[in-house]
This record gives structure tokens, C-alpha cells and sequence, in this order.
């Protein structure tokens, strides 16, 4: 039996390290991919960006969450103040489904592996979920396509994010961020007939209205009619009316998104006002 040295053990863990971080400069700031796994065994990324004077924010990219998010996973009440507790136990924070912490460049390995422990705790939701995969959600479906088709002018995807209107804040499914202001951040949400469509289009009627005036109002809007067999010819028109694309997407076919929404967000991207 092979008698176990700690001064290998140590080598081989720094070697191990070494070989599979990867850093890149990707524009303004740097991505650190470290090996831990992560969903479907890919590992965890950390971003690094220049603040104010010498301090650095370090952040998960809003990842973690997309990752949950787009596998029908949805954070509740609990368990979203159940993770800001864990974060913040960590020395870090939660925000708008963030994990980030602000820190000096003479803290900042710490500072680092703390987010990818935030990210990899994180995970736990997905194993005590236990989702049905028979039927994929229409809220996956769109996320995997967008991710699939994101291309380099597109700095990032959000999901599940929340923006102020005039009056109120509404939560919407995606947001689609360039890079530079040559192109249009894009919002997409998701209509399913869960009440009634008519009073599905209604509401995003009143949510197009209230943000008209504030800092979205020049976005364009993709929207995705769930089971439009269920609405009415008067429903869809009012949703098609503050939108500037729609896709109608049939109970059982739900492969148009694939096709339809690509070239819909490639068209908005480029859409002059």
C-alpha cells in the first residue's frame, strides 16, 4: 500500500489548480473559471470588474440563477432569503439574483472562491427539486434558445428581472443586453392564459403604458403567447398592438420557438426607432 506524502498531495492539488483556472480579459472586465463543477458538470465562472478608486466587484453573473431558472426552477420567498442569509454569511451579497461582494485586489483570491462557494451552495436547490423532464417548460425552452443563439454583440441574458415603470415594478422573463449602443436591449415575457387572456393581455397593456417615459421605454418588446388557441382575436391584437414582436406558439408546438424567436431578437436588436 503506497504511503500517502502530504507534500504530493499538495503538489498535485496545486497542480490541479493550475492547470484547469482559466482567466480572461473579456472587454472590461476578466472571467475566472475555476474547477468547480457546476450544472451538467461544466465549471463555475467568476467575473471581476473595476469599480470606483481601488476597490473591484466580484460576481457570479447572475449564472447560478439563470441556470435554475431555466430548468422551471423558481426561487420563492423562503428560499431566496434563505440564500441571502448563506451569502451573507460568506461576506457577500444577494441582489436582483447576483451573487457579488466589493473588495481590494489584496483580498481578492478570497473574495473570488467566497462567490463560487455562494454558486456551488446554490446548486442544493437543484438537487432537492425534483422537476419533471417529460414536458419541457415553454420558460426553458425559450431560455435554452436564447442561449444557443446569443451572439457576440450580445454582452448578456437576464432572466426573471424586475423593472420600475412610472408607477409600479414588473417582472418580466428576459432582457437581452448589447455590448455598445449601436444595437437595442430587447425584453421578452412569456403570456400564458393563467386567469383568462383577456385579462393576461390587459395587464401587459398597463405594463407597456407604465413604462413609456422611464429608461425602457425605447426597448423593443418580444412577446410570447402561450396556448394561443385559448385567446381571443381581440386579446392577441392588444398584445401584438404594444409589442414590437410577437410569436404565437400553439399547445404541443412549442419547436416554433426555436425557429421564430431567434430571428425575431435578431430583428429587434437592429430595430431603429
Amino acid at each position: 500500500m503506497e504511503t500517502l506524502n502530504c507534500s504530493k498531495v499538495h503538489e498535485q492539488i496545486l497542480a490541479h489548480w493550475s492547470e484547469n483556472v482559466l482567466v480572461e480579459n473579456i472587454r472590461d472586465r476578466y472571467a475566472i473559471t475555476l474547477p468547480i463543477l457546476a450544472i451538467d458538470n461544466h465549471f463555475l465562472t467568476v467575473y471581476v470588474e473595476s469599480t470606483v478608486g481601488d476597490m473591484f466587484r466580484v460576481h457570479d453573473g447572475g449564472r447560478t440563477f439563470s441556470e435554475l431558472y431555466s430548468r422551471g426552477i423558481h426561487l420563492g420567498g423562503q428560499r431566496t432569503e434563505s440564500i441571502r442569509r448563506i451569502a451573507e454569511r460568506f461576506g457577500a451579497q444577494y441582489s436582483e439574483c447576483v451573487f457579488q461582494a466589493l473588495c481590494r485586489q489584496s483580498d481578492m483570491q478570497r473574495t473570488i472562491l467566497t462567490i463560487a462557494q455562494c454558486a456551488s451552495i446554490t446548486m442544493v436547490e437543484i438537487l432537492k427539486h425534483k422537476p419533471i423532464f417529460d414536458k419541457e417548460t415553454i420558460q426553458s425552452r425559450t431560455s435554452r434558445t436564447l442561449r444557443k443563439w446569443q451572439p457576440d454583440y450580445i454582452k448578456d441574458i437576464k432572466t426573471n428581472m424586475e423593472i420600475r415603470g412610472s408607477r409600479y415594478a414588473h417582472r418580466v422573463d428576459f432582457i437581452a443586453n448589447p455590448e455598445d449602443q449601436s444595437r437595442n436591449s430587447v425584453i421578452v415575457k412569456i403570456l400564458k392564459p393563467t386567469y383568462s387572456a383577456e385579462i393576461q393581455s390587459r395587464t401587459y397593456g398597463f405594463f407597456a403604458l407604465d413604462i413609456e417615459h422611464t429608461y425602457y421605454s425605447n426597448w423593443p418588446r418580444l412577446a410570447i403567447i402561450s396556448k394561443v388557441e385559448l385567446w381571443n382575436e381581440s386579446s392577441v391584437k392588444l398584445v401584438k398592438g404594444f409589442s414590437e414582436g410577437t410569436v404565437l406558439v400553439e399547445t404541443n408546438q412549442e419547436e416554433c420557438i426555436e425557429e421564430q424567436v431567434p430571428y425575431e431578437m435578431e430583428r429587434l436588436c437592429s430595430l431603429v426607432a
